[in-house]
């Protein structure tokens, strides 16, 4: 459900703007998984009700506007995998040799 068809829906409905977490996940192209670990993170704006959690959709924009990213490079990603591996050897050798 693309943010035009939440829209809609808001408008057909009138649940006072209120997405579910399904909808919520499917407007901003994550799993459900990650909706409910950033709710527990108290990462994103949300309501509780009653046992279910729901999220405004101007609230959900907002905060997406304010959301910012650096995407990491190739070269980041690769140093980061030679240091673990890195950690890795160490930590095995250092077994051997005791």
């Amino acid at each position: 459900m693309r943010k035009n068809q939440v829209a809609m829906r808001k408008n057909q409905n009138d649940t006072h703007g209120l997405l579910t977490v399904p909808e919520a996940a499917e407007l901003l192209r994550v799993s459900l998984a990650t909706i409910y670990r950033m709710v527990a993170q108290r990462n994103m704006p949300c309501l509780k009700i009653g046992r279910n959690w729901r999220f405004r959709l101007a609230d959900l924009e907002a905060w997406t506007r304010t959301l910012s990213f650096q995407p990491s490079g190739k070269a980041h990603t690769r140093s980061r995998r030679k240091s673990v591996a890195k950690q890795r050897v160490e930590r095995t050798s250092g077994k051997r040799n005791a």
